[in-house]
Formats: C-alpha cells, sequence, structure tokens
C-alpha cells in the first residue's frame, strides 16, 4: 500500500527465497538475482523505472543499477550492505541455531520468526514463521548462507550514477555502519536516518515522506505518461533471525 501512495504504478516481486518464487532453488549470487530483476523488467516492458531494494535484496539492486543505469531513474535502498562481511557477522552469531534448522525446520523457523518481532506477538511469529516455510527449503536457506557471505559490491558503489537515497529504518538488528558506508561511497547520495526504535524494521511516514522528497509524487496530469515507470520491489530472504 505504501508503494501506491509514493509511486505512480508500482510492480513487487518476490525475490528468490521469498514469497510465492521458486523455494526450491540453490542459486543465490548476484548475476541470478540481475537475471530475475531483468526478467521482471522485461517482462512489464518498463523503460524506466525506480528501483527499490531492502536488507538482502540491496546487493542486488546496486548491482542492477550500475549495469543499467539507463534503465533505473532513481535507486532507494532500505538498511543497505556492501559486503558478505555483514552477512558473516551475523552468519557466525547464529550458526548454532541455524544448524538445528536441518534436523527441526519448523521449530527453527518459528525462533527466528520470533526473534524477528521482538517476541513481542506469537501469533505474529507463527504467522511469518509459516510464510518463511512456505517460501524456502532448508536446502535452499543453507545455500542461501553459502552465497550470501560471499557477496561483494562495494567496487561498483563509486561507479553508481543513478540518483540514489539510502534509509536506514532505526531497527537494532540493521547497523547503521553499513548504510552509512553505501551513502558515502555513493556519489551525491542522500541519506535518511530514523531514530532507532525497535529490533525489528516497520515502515512508517517517515520513509514515505524521504522517498517522496527524493523521487517527486507526479500530478495527476503526469501520471498518465507514467505509466511504463514502476518500482521493482524486494523483500527481505530468506527466513533467519538475524
Amino acid at each position: 500500500a505504501w508503494l501506491a501512495a509514493i509511486l505512480p504504478a508500482p510492480r513487487r516481486y518476490d525475490a528468490r527465497g521469498t514469497g510465492l518464487s521458486d523455494r526450491s532453488t540453490l542459486d543465490f549470487s548476484l548475476e541470478a538475482q540481475i537475471t530475475d530483476i531483468t526478467s521482471v523488467v522485461d517482462h512489464l516492458r518498463l523503460d524506466r523505472f525506480v528501483l527499490f531494494g531492502r536488507g538482502q535484496a540491496t546487493p542486488g539492486a546496486i548491482t542492477y543499477a550500475h549495469r543499467y543505469p539507463e534503465r533505473a531513474s532513481h535507486l532507494v535502498l532500505l538498511n543497505p550492505f556492501a559486503h558478505g562481511s555483514y552477512n558473516v557477522e551475523r552468519s557466525d552469531r547464529f550458526r548454532s541455531q541455524r544448524e538445528a534448522a536441518d534436523e527441526n525446520w519448523e521449530e527453527y523457523t518459528l525462533t527466528s520468526a520470533s526473534v524477528g518481532t521482538n517476541f513481542e506477538d506469537s501469533q505474529q511469529a507463527r504467522t511469518l514463521a509459516s510464510w518463511f516455510r512456505q517460501a524456502m527449503t532448508p536446502a535452499s536457506f543453507r545455500a542461501f548462507w553459502e552465497q550470501a557471505v560471499i557477496w561483494d559490491v562495494s567496487g561498483l558503489l563509486p561507479e553508481i550514477k543513478v540518483p540514489t537515497l539510502v534509509l536506514h529504518s532505526g531497527a537494532f538488528n540493521y547497523p547503521i555502519e553499513q548504510a552509512r558506508e553505501v551513502a558515502t561511497e555513493i556519489p551525491d547520495a542522500r541519506f535518511f536516518v530514523k531514530p532507532a526504535r525497535s529490533s525489528y524494521y516497520f515502515w512508517s511516514d517517515e520513509e514515505t515522506q524521504a522517498v517522496e522528497a527524493f523521487v517527486g509524487t507526479p500530478s495527476a496530469t503526469e501520471e498518465a505518461a507514467a505509466t511504463r515507470v514502476a518500482a521493482a520491489t524486494a523483500t527481505d530472504p530468506p527466513p533467519s533471525p538475524l
């Protein structure tokens, strides 16, 4: 709903290992992610669009914007990071819990969801855990983490030519240092930081206003001409207490 409020003709897709995408895939490489974005964009016949990525989807969004600057009018990154060291730290911290996923996938996803919701809503955690299990298998979950720790787009940042907005949601489990590095290295990038409030990410009016100011909100007369403009968005894969 918030995408529709700030962008004309938004298009949202589920990244690998999330939502309705193929739950059994074992290829989470950046090249595979670029192929996915390109397939969505070509299928929708988009000329130029605002590209939005959050969390684990941001390295792929950065790579796409670097490779195809003529197609992305703006790049919006929420809680981004540039290199796999971020995932190495998270991976090491919860290694023992993830190893338990092979033994009891249901219990692991529930624990993951409970951590993600800060143990504040047991029903929400059960619902989220069910979504996790629908989105990934234990094998694809392992494959994701094996590849996520070696992602590295830090060398691309100084070469990004697309106007960029970097957002940090204020969630404690997303280190602000990672977002600040991305914002500092991308030429002329804007950096918006929301005051820390919880360990989990919640979109708010503050982010909406920041994005509106960045991309501009089209008038009624402009909307008709904006039908070929959309947001290709990606959610955070995969189930993890990270």
